[in-house]
């Protein structure tokens, strides 16, 4: 059984960490993380004043963006083969972006936020590869990129999906993987990453029983332990009924996500199992 680390998956010949979701409300997200091939002389510095187009939440310092120009991407995210794309939400969905937003952060403590994000985009579309993404990450500039689905729950899962990429890469040692590993079939290997599955049509999410009795949420689990980790990130913030169901009749299930739980009690103690159970579901 190949053992992959956190880390390592993200340094592999510039994956895209991409999301796709089909969860139980049949929306459809993906992400992309190419940080290897960016300098940090290639990311434009940050704007001292807020844009028409900029909202600040005040608590954190975090800046919520709905500007879609090709200036949002770092440079090498516009040249081939990515040639990244993005188009603007209307604006009567600004607002509800914004609040969107506001309520994934509010379940975070304030010093996490202000360590370790700066700024969430949020478009109408993404585009890489010349395939449609949900959303993505920039973990040097800490920058989380999604787009709108008209879902609420959709949509802050996607952003909670997202930051937790960036978790990892900051404290690539507090999941127990060996232990993650271990829960996998014994048999079992990842595939090669989330353009891959988009390709292949590997992309579902939704919860099967022959994922669960393995400890897979659904079939992009499967894709790559990063991807893996995402998604129970993304359910433990989001107060899915079923989702806590399957975590107390399904062992595998279980077992990963007390070790998502361990990660972030690790970089919080305010994230506990009582924690993560005590927030509603998302309206």
């Amino acid at each position: 059984m190949a053992h992959k680390s956190l880390l390592t998956l993200y340094l592999l010949a510039f994956v895209f960490v991409l999301n796709i979701s089909c969860g139980s409300s049949g929306s459809s997200t993906s992400t992309i993380d190419p940080d290897d091939l960016i300098d940090a002389s290639d990311v434009a510095s940050e704007e001292v004043q807020l844009s028409s187009k900029e909202y600040l939440h005040v608590e954190t310092g975090v800046i919520i963006s709905w500007e879609a120009t090709p200036e949002i991407f770092p440079k090498h995210w516009l040249e081939d083969p990515f040639n990244g794309i993005a188009t603007p939400i209307a604006e009567d969905q600004v607002q509800d972006a914004i609040d969107i937003i506001v309520n994934g952060l509010n379940k975070y403590p304030k010093t996490i936020l202000q360590d370790n994000l700066v700024k969430v985009y949020v478009t109408e579309t993404l585009s890489f590869y010349d395939l449609n993404y949900g959303g993505t990450l920039e973990s040097v500039t800490k920058r989380i990129y999604i787009t709108k689905k008209g879902n609420s729950k959709t949509d802050e899962r996607l952003f909670h999906h997202e930051f937790s990429s960036i978790l990892s890469k900051y404290y690539p040692n507090l999941l127990d993987e060996i232990t993650w590993d271990s829960t996998n079939p014994e048999d079992f290997n990842y595939g090669t990453g989330g353009v891959d599955a988009i390709k292949n049509g590997n992309v579902g999410q939704r919860f099967w029983e022959i994922h669960l009795v393995n400890g897979f949420l659904g079939l992009y689990s499967t894709s790559s332990m990063v991807n893996d980790f995402n998604l129970y990130a993304e359910y433990l913030f989001s107060g899915n009924e079923e989702f806590w169901f399957y975590v107390d009749n399904y062992e595998k299930v279980g077992i990963k996500a007390r070790l998502t739980i361990d990660f972030y009690n690790s970089i919080d103690p305010m994230f506990t199992e009582e924690y993560f159970r005590s927030i509603p579901e998302i309206e």
